[in-house]
This record gives C-alpha cells, sequence and structure tokens, in this order.
C-alpha cells in the first residue's frame, strides 16, 4: 500500500467520486430534514396541506439529486475498477476487486431513489 502525504497526490478520477459522494450524503441529509418538514405529524408550515406537500416534494426532489450524485459516484468508480482490471498494462498489484463498499453505495443509492420518490 502507497502511503499519501496528501489527498491531492490521487487522481483526479478518485479525488471526483469522493467530492460526489461527499455531496450526495449531504443532499441526503438535507433532503431527508426537508422531507420531515413536511410530513402531516410536524408543525412546520402550519395546518397548511398545500405548503406542507411542496415542502415534501421539495424534500424529495433533493433526495433524488443526492441519489443522482451517488449514482453518477458509483458508476464512474466501478466503471474505472473494471477498466484497469481488464488492462493488460495494469500490474497485478493495483487492480482492484469488487468489495463490499460499492454494493452499500449502490444499495444507499437505490435507498434514496425510493424516499425521493
Amino acid at each position: 500500500c502507497k502511503v499519501y502525504d496528501s489527498i491531492l497526490q490521487l487522481d483526479g478520477a478518485l479525488q471526483a467520486t469522493r467530492a460526489l459522494m461527499i455531496v450526495a450524503i449531504l443532499f441526503t441529509v438535507a433532503g431527508l430534514g426537508v422531507a420531515s418538514m413536511g410530513m402531516k405529524c410536524t408543525n412546520c408550515g402550519g395546518d397548511d396541506r398545500v405548503k406542507k406537500s411542496r415542502i415534501a416534494m421539495t424534500g424529495g426532489i433533493i433526495l433524488i439529486v443526492a441519489a443522482l450524485c451517488s449514482i453518477v459516484a458509483c458508476g464512474w468508480f466501478t466503471s474505472q475498477i473494471v477498466r484497469d482490471f481488464y488492462n493488460p498494462f495494469t500490474p497485478v498489484n493495483t487492480k482492484y476487486e469488487f468489495g463490499a463498499a460499492i454494493f452499500i453505495a449502490w444499495a444507499g443509492a437505490f435507498l434514496d431513489i425510493m424516499g425521493g420518490g
């Protein structure tokens, strides 16, 4: 394993996927907060049903945007893993295989889509 003194030494694709996943996590937290404010059992927005439904819809849209960020990051990293695995010029000790984290990220993106819907 190569020790990196700085995160900036990593390649651009890895930095971009990390940034997209952080954005997805922040959007998910924000979307869950907004969607919970739009629930019927909360007092945010008063008793106006139209306002509450718009708040809930905004939360759902934020969750779908978070899911899209996560899907793009997972797809990008997955394609990089597959491309490097089948590249004959990639050294054997630098080839990755799919781990549990990528499957958890795909499942989280699916749950974000379901929550946003």
